[in-house]
Formats: C-alpha cells, sequence, structure tokens
C-alpha cells in the first residue's frame, strides 16, 4: 500500500480552485451529516483528501499497512520539500493514530471491499454533540448507512466533475474538527501549493484532556481563510500542518465575506 500525496495536492487544488465543486461538495456533506443526526454544535471540520494505491489483497491487513505506508508518506514529503531541518517534524508521533479504515470516508470502490470486514453495523450508544476528530470519525465509520451515503455523495460528484481515480487507486476524505470561528479571517498565506501541507495529526486532545495527552492541546486547529496562488480558500492550520479540502458550509459563509469585503 502506498499513499499519494503528490495527487491528493492535486485534488485539493482541484476542489480549491472550483468554487461551485467546493460548495455542492460542501453543502452536500452537510446534508448527508444532518440527515444522520450528527450535531457539532460550534465545531466545525474541513474533509482533506488522501489519495492511495491497495491492492485488493492487502484488505485483511490494511490497518498496519496504511499506517505504515503513512509514516514512509510524510517522511519522503517532508525531505522532497526541504522541511527536515528540524528533527521533531519527522518523529513517529506524526503518523496518525486513526489511519484507514478509521479515519473518514472512501470512496465506493474501496468501502466494498472494506465492507466485507465489518463486524458492527452500526455504534450503540446515542450521536454525542461532537467535540473531537476522533468522536467525529467513529460517528461517520461506525454508522454503515451514513458511510455509504457520504461515499457515493461525494465521489458521485467528483465523477460528474471528471475527477477518476486508476485501477488499484482509491481515495479517503479524512476530517479535522476545530472550533467555527467567530470571524472571518486570513490564517495564513502560500505562494505555492508545496507550502500547504496535509496528512497532518488527525487527533487533538477535548476540553478535558488527560495527563497523557498534554502534549496534544498544542495540535488544536486553527481555522481560517488561507490566501492561496488561485485566491483565498477555507483552511485549518495545526501546527505545522495546513489542510484544505471540503470546509462545513459556515466555513464557505467565512469565506463569501472575505470575498464580499
Amino acid at each position: 500500500m502506498e499513499w499519494n500525496i503528490e495527487k491528493s495536492d492535486e485534488l485539493k487544488e482541484r476542489i480549491a480552485k472550483d468554487e461551485e465543486l467546493m460548495r455542492e461538495l460542501s453543502n452536500t456533506v452537510g446534508e448527508v451529516l444532518k440527515n444522520h443526526g450528527i450535531k457539532l454544535g460550534d465545531m466545525s471540520y474541513v474533509f482533506e483528501p488522501r489519495v492511495f494505491t491497495m491492492s485488493p489483497d492487502e484488505a485483511p491487513e490494511v490497518i498496519r499497512k496504511s499506517r505504515e505506508a503513512m509514516h514512509v508518506a510524510i517522511i519522503r514529503d517532508l525531505y522532497k520539500k526541504r522541511v527536515a531541518e528540524d528533527s521533531s517534524i519527522i518523529d513517529p508521533a506524526i503518523v496518525p493514530r486513526h489511519c484507514i479504515p478509521y479515519c473518514g470516508g472512501p470512496d465506493p470502490r474501496f468501502l466494498l471491499v472494506l465492507e466485507d470486514f465489518r463486524v458492527k453495523k452500526d455504534l450503540d450508544e446515542p450521536v454525542p454533540i461532537i467535540r473531537t476528530s476522533e468522536s467525529f470519525i467513529k460517528q461517520i465509520v461506525g454508522d454503515e448507512e451514513l458511510l455509504n451515503e457520504f461515499s457515493k455523495s461525494v465521489f458521485g460528484i467528483l465523477e460528474r466533475g471528471g475527477i477518476k481515480f486508476g485501477e488499484n487507486e482509491g481515495c479517503v476524505f479524512a476530517p479535522v474538527v476545530f472550533e467555527t470561528p467567530i470571524f472571518a479571517q486570513k490564517v495564513a498565506v502560500a505562494e505555492t501549493l508545496q507550502q500547504i501541507r496535509g496528512f497532518g495529526p488527525q487527533i487533538y486532545a477535548d476540553p478535558t484532556p488527560q495527563p497523557a495527552l498534554t502534549a496534544r492541546v498544542n495540535l488544536k486547529p486553527f481555522p481560517g481563510i488561507i490566501e492561496a496562488p488561485w485566491g483565498p480558500t477555507p483552511g485549518v492550520i495545526i501546527d505545522r500542518w495546513w489542510w484544505i479540502g471540503i470546509p462545513a458550509p459556515e466555513m464557505l459563509r467565512a469565506l463569501d465575506v472575505m470575498r464580499e469585503g
């Protein structure tokens, strides 16, 4: 299994450059979550696309292989982009604790393979108000019906837009959750696409973290508008990592406010 950061970046750029496509994806995902009772309260999100290749016979051990492949992909990308001078950046801790199949919504073709290994059809507990990326992911992947609707809806829109994936190639949209910004503000400026890096830490501590998670408090996401080469786009900064992808509808509203101002 391999993660393709370059192709993931290309997909993020394609979505960011196409206002109509981004808006359709954002509103569709918002409706899917609403229809399944997902409540985010004062929290918001961005789904980052992560493209990968995997042969069908790797499915039984995808948890192990996806994490190992993620670590390799991140380190290679960091060296390629000449930012590995800080040794802390390539610490093994940067590998997301939740990788496939526990990281978000995959494409329908891969989801079909993945569902053969499902043990529980849905979560037993009631849907809580989402406060962290971890609880959000759990609600998405733990609900078979929600996951299927998300997958068919999102990738149906991409396919109609001419975005397709090759043989043994798939994509998963991984979410990061953060407090909804009160004001529309620029939080970063990127002169090139290469400066906007994804595949960063996905989980951050909840409002009452355990002592062992104290270090993760520093990874609390900082959302807003990133001034990119193609124009302003909703994004999230987590330490050195900037995410762009499918924003929540309220993040689109923040973008509209910036455009109007």
